[in-house]
């Protein structure tokens, strides 16, 4: 089997794309396939013989300065060591495979214009680390050894084509798995579990539960979806918020400030996740730029509605089966589509038919489909 060279410039971060690098791993590995991972200060011990973690050593510098130095050193290295195949999952400018799951940086940038004041936008566009990316992005897509983009949702796709004018043919849209079997049994018990779960962190059994995940508030659009509940007070519901955000207590103070703080729970991050979806009876993201959530996907997988937002990728697989599709900054709409939510709690019944409508993404299925299109 040949050495295939992946690059992830953090191997110890924790997040849903961190996962899913480690799944893509496994699944190549399981292959027989030599893989060398070229990151920074990673942490991560060698789980196979066929393993190989090259560390570039980090400075403590600027972050843009971090970003081209690592580009540098990759490029370097891969000339070096003439590797043939390069499966990247960070911006960096040399590549023959990649991966958006961030998406692309441009597009974030013109998405934060949206809720953004002008002058924050016109710092965003001289600031050093964004103009180091922008400028990283464009020269990997410009490159004449890239063979493959593979980008998790056809928005993606789409905003690709519109900004860079890329070939249609170098572009596959393979959607993120999920565990969809591996979450049978957390599934088929939550109905048992909820009262216990919903008695451990001290919350109400009679409430609707809304549970929001995601790290980055400001990008998830927290502040949005409480000022939507902010109009439903008189409701008898909770909101669970999980993740982690340097300014976790300004969204406190938000939340006190229009009196939603007896309302809402910040739990900060957690690795029970799944106990969340469990109790929960909607899961509700109204991101402002996401090119496939991972948590929404797995929130599906347990039977769980879902209101989402138009900048979430996912959005395509979202039907009047499994949840809706919301206009965050519309606050009005944003509203009613909780009340509405409202109107129905989760019970085993449909929350059965919600979980059969993401059957056919399981991980198996779209890792198979991954690697098929790399080693092609």
């Amino acid at each position: 089997m040949s050495n295939l060279i992946f690059i992830k410039y953090h191997l110890n971060s924790f997040g849903g794309l961190e996962k899913y690098f480690s799944r893509i791993i496994d699944a190549f590995l399981k292959k027989g396939y030599k893989i060398t991972i070229l990151t920074t200060n990673s942490s991560e011990k060698k789980t196979s013989k066929n393993l190989k973690i090259v560390t570039f050593k980090s400075f403590k510098t600027f972050k843009f300065l971090k970003l081209k130095i690592f580009d540098f050193r990759c490029y370097s290295w891969i000339k070096r060591n003439k590797a043939k195949t390069v499966f990247s999952f960070d911006r960096i400018s040399y590549f023959t495979h990649t991966r958006l799951g961030n998406g692309l940086h441009l597009s974030y940038l013109k998405r934060r214009e949206l809720f953004e004041k002008p002058f924050k936008s016109f710092i965003n566009k001289i600031n050093p680390l964004h103009r180091a990316i922008l400028k990283i992005e464009k020269k990997g897509f410009e490159q004449k050894n890239l063979k493959k983009v593979i980008v998790n949702s056809t928005m993606i796709q789409e905003e690709l084509l519109k900004e860079y004018n890329f070939d249609p043919k170098k572009i596959k849209v393979i959607l993120n798995g999920v565990e969809y079997n591996e979450l049978e049994n957390d599934f088929i018990n939550w109905h048992h579990k909820k009262p216990l779960i919903v008695k451990k962190l001290n919350l109400d059994l009679r409430d609707f539960h809304f549970v929001f995940i995601g790290n980055d508030y400001n990008r998830k659009g927290l502040k949005f979806l409480l000022k939507a509940l902010s109009n439903l007070k008189d409701k008898n519901f909770h909101l669970s918020v999980i993740g982690k955000d340097k300014n976790i207590k300004k969204y406190i103070s938000f939340a006190k400030k229009n009196k939603l703080d007896k309302k809402v729970s910040f739990f900060g991050p957690r690795k029970d996740i799944i106990n969340f979806l469990k109790l929960a009876d909607c899961f509700t993201l109204p991101t402002l730029y996401d090119p496939f959530a991972n948590a929404l996907i797995e929130a599906l997988a347990m039977g769980v509605f879902v209101i989402t937002s138009k900048y979430n990728g996912a959005k395509q697989i979202i039907t009047n089966k499994n949840g809706v599709v919301i206009d965050p900054i519309d606050t009005l709409s944003f509203t009613k589509a909780l009340l509405t939510c409202m109107q129905t709690k989760k019970n085993f019944e449909n929350s059965k038919k919600i979980r059969q409508t993401v059957k056919d993404l399981d991980f198996s299925n779209q890792l198979e489909t991954l690697i098929n299109e790399v080693i092609s």
